[in-house]
């Protein structure tokens, strides 16, 4: 017959294990690690704290979204949507909220200053041709127009300009339908580093040999910098590509539309808001 084993005086593997954890050597390893097993709790598995979740940043009016960002947009207080106290602009002595409708702004305080914002808007882009009014029938699908309105503050956060901007709501533009190619090609890091670099290079004097001395470059370079006033007024539509839009509250068309019909813009010049506009400036 073969020789029996003789029973192992080792140390079973989890007791060794547990030992190393920790866990009193006088509790029956086995006992508890069956009664574990068997009611679906691992004893080998570390407790993990669970994190609470962080709540989602508030965008304006207290509303889920995107945090407000630091350029022209004001912080606000999430609860009331009113701008949190330090930080909302002055006129005259008194603090500027700013608006998210055309009712809000033409409601408050402020009003004739907003009311004179968008009547030198809508006269600029009048005299840029940025658009046409067009008759057409009450049941063509049109994207809406809206109003954005901004501040413009200095140094010591008083405002210097109320600004109103006609923008298009693009996230309802059809793909295919009202426009077609996205893509804006824009400047790389590197260019910008090339023509700083070259314009160090050929700026005036530059240093011609190991004795620092100095004598006139063959070219002089100069850095100049260049801001475009509504940049995207002042690109052309290209044929098929223009939408029609209805306008925003408070402006009032020059045609008058007959029984079935509405007044609406049609695109002349890229206008912010569109999905295509970037790519046409």
């Amino acid at each position: 017959e073969p020789e029996r084993m003789a029973p192992c005086d080792a140390e079973p593997c989890h007791a060794q294990e547990r030992r190393e954890m920790g866990v009193d050597d006088a509790v029956d390893i086995s006992v508890d690690t069956r009664e574990e097993v068997d009611s679906g709790h691992d004893p080998m598995r570390r407790d993990r704290k669970l994190r609470p979740r962080k709540p989602p940043p508030q965008g304006p009016r207290g509303r889920p979204g995107n945090a407000p960002s630091t350029g022209d947009t004001i912080p606000v207080c999430a609860a009331s949507g009113e701008p949190k106290e330090g930080t909302a602009p002055t006129w005259n002595g008194k603090r500027v909220p700013l608006p998210m409708t055309f009712k809000e702004a033409v409601t408050s305080e402020f009003a004739p200053q907003w009311q004179q914002a968008m009547d030198d808007h809508f006269g600029g882009i009048k005299k840029a041709h940025c658009y046409v009014e067009e008759e057409v029938p009450i049941a063509e699908k049109t994207i809406p127009g809206k109003w954005v309105y901004a501040l413009k503050t200095n140094a010591n956060n008083e405002v210097e300009r109320f600004k109103a901007r006609l923008v298009i709501q693009g996230f309802r533009q059809r793909p295919g339908i009202d426009y077609d190619q996205v893509f804006s090609p824009t400047i790389r890091g590197e260019q910008i580093r090339l023509l700083l670099a070259l314009a160090a290079r050929y700026c005036g004097k530059h240093s011609a040999d190991s004795q620092h001395k100095t004598r006139e470059a063959t070219l002089t370079w100069m850095i100049r910098k260049a801001d475009v006033k509504d940049a995207y007024y002042q690109a052309a539509m290209p044929e098929g590509e223009e939408i029609r839009f209805t306008f925003p509250p408070g402006y009032e068309t020059e045609l008058t539309a007959r029984p079935g019909f509405k007044i609406v813009g049609r695109t002349l010049k890229a206008i912010p808001g569109m999905k295509q506009a970037g790519r046409i400036w």
